[in-house]
């Protein structure tokens, strides 16, 4: 399974030989690249693969490079020690620097809370996966008001959201606020009667407890209304409640 950011990687600091040419599977491609180096053609052309990758979606990428059967071969061994070696050496400086090339096509910040699905992916960069997760929770009528809330109701990991704050805005929408959306972890904590006396439906509060019970906590609000199947409104009334336990 190739990955985009490993692609990233090499490309931006082995492309000149074509190391990101072998990790994608294109071994003719590679070996073109590593005779004619001394030229710096390839390091040319790497350079705008390079941000070719950066602007790529997880998606795009995984079409491109990981459904042929070709590229379902394993990376030689060689390839394979020097990508472990290199990976965690400039991951984090890659990390600050694909924020960087981003932060200057993004002049103003993307508005979390009113931005599309594309301008998530292509414009952020988070993974449609994630981008999926806050069209769902904005969906229901939810606004995001600061980091902790795409973690805590969308389940972005903190790491994640650290690295592309630059590039977002939490505008606030009064005609859609919800003053105390992170108090949905009642749900991982109250019990069926307790649910119920808080004027929650008995058959909801079963099937949130039951499934609680069964496959552990809900990590993200967006937990709740996948591994459940009902919508957030059937418990908003709960987690908008102003008494708060």
């Amino acid at each position: 399974m190739k990955d985009r950011t490993t692609a990233m990687l090499l490309c931006f600091f082995l492309g000149s030989i074509g190391i990101h040419k072998f990790y994608l599977g294109k071994k003719n491609d590679g070996i073109i690249y590593l005779v004619f180096c001394w030229t710096y053609i390839p390091a040319i052309v790497a350079f705008f693969e390079f941000f070719g990758f950066c602007f790529m979606s997880d998606r795009e990428f995984n079409n491109r490079f990981n459904n042929s059967h070709s590229n379902s071969r394993e990376i030689d061994s060689a390839s394979s020690y020097w990508l472990s070696r290199l990976t965690p050496i400039i991951n984090k400086f890659f990390s600050q620097t694909e924020v960087k090339i981003r932060g200057k096509v993004v002049k103003n910040p993307v508005d979390i809370n009113k931005c599309s699905i594309d301008d998530l992916v292509h414009l952020v960069g988070i993974p449609s996966i994630y981008a999926d997760n806050i069209e769902l929770i904005r969906s229901e009528g939810y606004q995001f008001l600061d980091l902790e809330d795409l973690t805590q109701l969308a389940d972005l990991p903190e790491d994640y959201c650290r690295k592309i704050e630059p590039l977002i805005a939490f505008t606030y929408y009064e005609q859609f606020a919800n003053s105390d959306a992170t108090n949905w972890q009642r749900l991982n904590i109250l019990s069926i009667s307790e649910l119920i006396e808080l004027e929650l439906d008995g058959d909801i509060a079963t099937k949130i407890c039951d499934e609680r019970h069964q496959n552990g906590e809900y990590r993200a609000l967006i937990e709740v209304k996948r591994r459940t199947g009902l919508p957030i409104s059937a418990y908003k009334r709960l987690i908008n409640a102003s008494d708060r336990n």
